[in-house]
């Protein structure tokens, strides 16, 4: 597939345009937070079907960034967005859906019917992500607006979409596969957990490090990859919607967080097996060494270090940036967090990304 990067001209985002056949083009759009390593980190998705003239956007992003995300589409010769399809309704991804839908009123909005009320009405979600978040994070993301419930659409119109159910990281969260001449897109949401993929690499690599690999080109088959760890994680129910993901073929995978992959059964195997990993060390660590009086600080911090040392899928962190470095530790941490609570059965409220 043809792929071209787009810069950005002034007050519009970076994007990417792929070639997925002929008649189909879709673009990552970076969606950047002025927070270490949160400038190549969440993304919209962008589809034009030349077929039927069907546009769509896949999660529209924090509130914070839909004035650029707006003259990025704009940018992209972009009138009208026919649909807007939230995977889960986590602020990262839909916060900014009121925003939006101030500027293009006529969009139809369709979100996983569970999460919806937290678009209608955001108060609980806004509180719960400064709590599980922390206040910087979330005032980099900006407030949620009140959406109107008549914004929302069923499955039924959305010919060019198949729903795939996937709760895990979010009890409402689904996953968008879009078929197309050239095969099938997935839009996994963080149902796939996150990846940093080859394509988009060098935006978190300096080139100084670039030149550590061999020959100085980032490798074919490289990788970043860890589990997106929800505020309650669910390890069946995660996995069982993971396993859901891999009973079919995809010409694409398309992260929200980052980047895409041809190669999608590879990347959800991977994902499995990662999962199978890190709660082996995590079950293992946590029963040497119990909570103590100081909590699970020091119980996070060696989970953290194995991790590190024995999850290939984790080795391409040395080469990262210094903002990079600072965002991944922290969503390390909070993905820890997550598996602790599951092994230990608390159901306690944990931090996820």
């Amino acid at each position: 597939m043809k792929t071209e990067r787009i810069p950005p001209e002034r007050g519009t985002f970076p994007s990417c345009r792929i070639a997925v056949s002929p008649e189909t083009d879709i673009f990552m759009i970076d969606l950047p937070i002025p927070l270490p390593g949160m400038e190549h980190q969440i993304t919209a998705w962008l589809l034009r079907d030349g077929r039927t003239g069907w546009t769509g956007l896949v999660d529209v992003g924090p509130t914070s960034t839909v004035p650029g995300l707006v003259r990025t589409l704009r940018a992209l010769d972009v009138r009208s967005v026919d649909t807007m399809l939230a995977t889960h309704v986590h602020l990262d991804h839909s916060g900014g859906t009121a925003a939006f839908l101030k500027e293009f009123p006529r969009c139809g909005v369709y979100a996983p019917e569970k999460g919806r009320q937290h678009l209608v009405r955001p108060e609980k979600l806004y509180e719960a992500s400064v709590a599980t978040l922390g206040a910087t994070v979330i005032d980099a993301f900006g407030e949620p607006g009140y959406v109107d419930p008549g914004s929302f659409v069923d499955s039924a119109p959305l010919r060019e979409i198949e729903i795939v159910a996937t709760p895990g990281h979010a009890s409402h969260h689904d996953a968008f596969v879009f078929t197309t001449s050239a095969g099938s897109v997935l839009f996994p949401g963080e149902a796939a957990g996150v990846a940093l993929t080859r394509f988009v690499a060098d935006l978190w690599i300096p080139r100084e490090n670039v030149a550590r690999f061999p020959d100085g080109v980032i490798p074919a088959d490289f990788r970043y990859q860890s589990p997106g760890t929800p505020p309650r994680f669910e390890y069946e129910i995660y996995a069982g919607s993971l396993g859901r993901l891999r009973e079919r073929e995809y010409a694409l995978l398309c992260y929200s967080h980052y980047g895409w992959t041809e190669d999608a059964a590879k990347d959800l195997t991977r994902l499995s097996k990662q999962l199978e990993r890190w709660r082996a060390v995590v079950t293992e660590e946590c029963f040497i060494r119990p909570r103590d009086a100081t909590g699970d600080r020091e119980l996070v911090e060696r989970i953290a270090l194995r991790l590190r040392s024995e999850d290939p899928l984790l080795a391409a962190f040395s080469f990262f940036d210094a903002g990079n470095k600072v965002k991944e530790e922290f969503f390390l941490r909070n993905s820890i967090l997550g598996f602790l609570g599951y092994v230990r059965g608390t159901g306690e409220p944990r931090k996820g990304r």
